[in-house]
């Protein structure tokens, strides 16, 4: 007498197997094309600042001249720089906050984000006490 009755074992098997995706090892391998996310590209970086400028253009513009105008009126640029440092801001949002920040530390003199912080404080003790605890806590954290 079979064990499964009429069947045999390999559809049974075969079934099995078919579920086994559902089942996957954490260090499988990827199979199928991987997210637009793992590769570290952004949907924009594949068009590139200008393409991107466009594409904000014709998307609203109104809005697009509101920015721009904005632009030239905050930091005093004319058309043309507007548009590039939009176009930048576009094709790398988190690249050009982190430019634009390091900018205006070196602008101001100072040589990183924690000097600024800390001459820039009404308590400056306090403030790389804070500063120092935070660093030393996530670095110890990150070697458990």
């Amino acid at each position: 007498m079979h064990l499964f009755g009429k069947f045999t074992l390999v559809p049974v098997l075969l079934l099995a197997l078919s579920w086994s995706p559902l089942f996957a090892d954490a260090f499988a391998p990827f199979v199928g094309s991987p997210p637009v996310r793992s590769l570290g590209v952004r949907p924009l970086d594949l068009f590139g600042g200008k393409t991107a400028l466009e594409i904000e253009k014709k998307k609203n513009p109104a809005q697009f001249e509101q920015t721009i105008k904005g632009l030239m009126q905050q930091k005093k640029l004319n058309r043309e720089q507007a548009e590039t440092r939009y176009a930048d801001f576009l094709n790398d949002p988190d690249g050009f906050a982190l430019r634009a920040m390091d900018e205006d530390v070196k602008a101001k003199g100072y040589r990183d984000w924690r000097e600024r912080a800390i001459g820039e404080s009404a308590d400056p003790g306090a403030t790389q006490e804070r500063i120092d605890g935070f660093i030393n806590f996530n670095r110890n954290r990150g070697t458990a």
